[in-house]
């Protein structure tokens, strides 16, 4: 395997701790845990940092010195949940043309933006836009730019392989909003109504127009 090195929203769950507090990544690990259940199941206004801290069974002074505050607690879940379903994005070092390996990160950004804490978190993140405009940049920074930078990183390393590409960046941005649309749209008004085999054709589809919409020399239209 070769690593695919790509830029990413800094983990708040990476900040130092405070003095006297070893690194326990197990522990925060759990903490990071317990947020995003109680986030999910009271929601952000009603969840405290003490709460938090007995789910998690650590002190809440402890959940301080790692994430600074709640704001910042939820950012970190939220970049756990990206890293975990998305991956590092590495590259095999034979097999499949860059439009297949494309195709297949295509899939797995679709298992992540359709699983239901995902849409949860999203949900979450609408509803108390008002009262903490902060949740909205943070998950724009932690979930949408986060998975945007692994998409342009892949899209530019494939293109060395080949792929007949004129902007990365701007191809990750087209084929990221054609995923989404439909699927997402169709789960939140009646549930997972697509199949693997649709949402696998979904995503050879959405590869295709977004490549096609910015190979060398398309002419671009409206």
């Amino acid at each position: 395997m070769s690593g695919l090195p790509y830029p990413a929203a800094p983990d708040p769950a990476a900040r130092a701790p405070g003095p006297g507090r070893p690194a326990d990544p197990a522990r925060r690990d759990a903490a990071i845990a317990a947020a995003q259940a109680l986030f999910l199941a009271q929601g952000f206004e009603r969840t405290s940092m003490a709460a938090i801290a007995r789910a998690a069974g650590v002190a809440k002074p402890t959940l301080y010195a790692w994430f600074g505050d709640k704001a910042q607690l939820f950012a970190a879940a939220v970049t756990r949940k990206c890293e975990t379903v998305l991956g590092s994005f590495d590259l095999p070092s034979a097999g499949g043309t860059p439009a297949e390996l494309l195709t297949a990160a295509a899939r797995r950004f679709l298992d992540l933006v359709l699983d239901p804490e995902a849409l949860n978190t999203h949900r979450l993140v609408t509803m108390e836009r008002e009262r903490h405009p902060e949740l909205g940049q943070l998950f724009l920074v932690h979930a949408i730019a986060f998975t945007k930078a692994r998409f342009t990183a892949l899209i530019a390393a494939l293109a060395a392989r080949g792929l007949a590409i004129d902007d990365p960046e701007q191809t990750a941005s087209d084929l990221l909003g054609l995923l989404r649309g439909w699927p997402v749209l169709m789960w939140e008004l009646s549930g997972p109504t697509m199949s693997p085999a649709e949402l696998d054709a979904h995503a050879a589809r959405c590869v295709g127009v977004a490549l096609a919409g910015h190979r060398p020399g398309a002419v671009a239209t409206g």
